[in-house]
């Protein structure tokens, strides 16, 4: 279990590095990510998990 998260942490901080050294060379794209990207990916996720539990619950319930 140690090794399998210690790999992890290793992929993990392996990428953060290049997804800041892309970040660092790239400036428009990095303010449109972090203003347009993140915000709209995260709208997205919210929406998705509301309608799977409502989705869920409608079927619990029989109202589908």
């Amino acid at each position: 279990m140690f090794t399998r998260i210690k790999r992890i942490s290793c992929c993990e901080s392996r990428m953060d590095a290049r997804i800041e050294n892309f970040l660092l060379w790239h400036q428009g794209f990095k303010l449109f990510l972090i203003y347009i990207g993140l915000p709209l990916f995260t709208m997205a996720a919210v929406c998705v998990c509301t309608t799977a539990a409502a989705l869920s619950l409608a079927f619990l319930f029989g109202w589908m």
